[in-house]
């Protein structure tokens, strides 16, 4: 999105391919628990994260920020076909 905006399924794919598992809390609304590594947390994450959010997931779990906006330098999932 231009805006510096991105979506749920775009935060939550790309934190998985960089290595973080991500579960959705099935008791509370748009809440997640991300791991990955030692560093783990019950985040909330919007269906449309703004650039505070994608800043701190990005620090947090040293994720590269530039992944969140151009997914697909993300690095491929291992059941992936590369083109």
């Amino acid at each position: 999105m231009s805006d510096g905006t991105v979506t749920r399924a775009v935060v939550i794919d790309v934190l998985q391919r960089n290595g973080a598992e991500v579960s959705e809390q099935p008791d509370k609304a748009d809440m997640y628990l991300v791991l990955k590594g030692e560093q783990f947390e019950i985040i909330a994450i919007p269906e449309i994260c703004t650039r505070r959010t994608v800043r701190y997931l990005s620090r947090k779990f040293t994720t590269p920020i530039h992944h969140f906006y151009n997914p697909i330098m993300a690095p491929s999932r291992s059941d992936e076909q590369v083109q």
